[in-house]
């Protein structure tokens, strides 16, 4: 599927891809997960790999070295001079900082280059509205959801910076809501569950007063957030989900 998507256009690739997120979300969701790891290299050409290669700390290098596929090793060896791999094995080991070992610096630089703004299609994700009398809506496309918050919802602190374009609205057994206060382009939300699982949503093009929900985990520690309005101004928030 990655080479399918490498070797078309960029108009191919974005109808591809915006079919995946509005028809078939999981499998979507895997592979924006999978298309930029350091796996991709084989599929890249051109200077990319060994201008990364040349900047980077040859014993960082040595650290990852032994940890990487085949294909992935052969991709290497082809960017550097044999001298530079001879150097590179022959270097001590240094254990890199968190967010710039090799495996990491490749990732992200192929997100930074190869990554595109693609939106997709209305009506991929649920938005809820409280309840009013709307004659313009027609009553047969309405489908009304009842739910009961969670007690000790004081345990939840949720902060804002930037312009205040969301609130925190509930929190039930299975899903935290949030109320939209400005018109937005996007917003995207990350709970941190665990030292090594993370739970990603976001939400696009949409209007205020509208209620967006996401998974409610009960171990969840952090959730962070940002988006940008239509008017192109931008906010951050945070929940945190524990007493202290």
């Amino acid at each position: 599927m990655i080479k399918i998507l490498f070797a078309g256009t960029p108009v191919e690739e974005q109808t591809i891809v915006s079919n995946l997120f509005s028809h078939e979300p999981d499998f979507a969701s895997f592979l924006k997960d999978q298309i930029f790891q350091i796996e991709i290299l084989p599929l890249i050409h051109g200077p990319f790999l060994n201008r990364i290669l040349n900047a980077m700390d040859e014993r960082v290098i040595r650290f990852s070295y032994p940890k990487l596929s085949p294909p992935v090793k052969t991709m290497i060896e082809k960017n550097i001079s044999k001298n530079k791999l001879k150097s590179i094995l022959n270097s001590p080991i240094k254990k890199p900082e968190v967010g710039e070992s090799l495996e990491e610096t490749i990732e992200k630089e192929i997100f930074k280059n190869f990554s595109r703004n693609i939106y997709y299609e209305n009506g991929i994700f649920k938005i809820y509205r409280e309840n009013i009398d709307d004659s313009k809506i027609n009553p047969n496309q309405k489908i009304k959801i009842e739910f009961q918050s969670l007690p000790q919802t004081s345990k939840f602190n949720f902060q804002v910076s930037g312009i205040r374009a969301i609130k925190l609205y509930a929190v039930t057994e299975k899903g935290i809501f949030f109320q939209i206060l400005e018109c937005l382009e996007i917003v995207r939300m990350d709970t941190l569950i665990s030292k090594r699982e993370r739970d990603e949503q976001f939400f696009l093009k949409t209007p205020p007063g509208r209620i967006l929900e996401i998974p409610f985990f009960p171990e969840f520690r952090i959730l962070c957030g940002a988006g940008i309005t239509l008017e192109k101004k931008t906010f951050e928030f945070c929940l945190l989900g524990f007493d202290y």
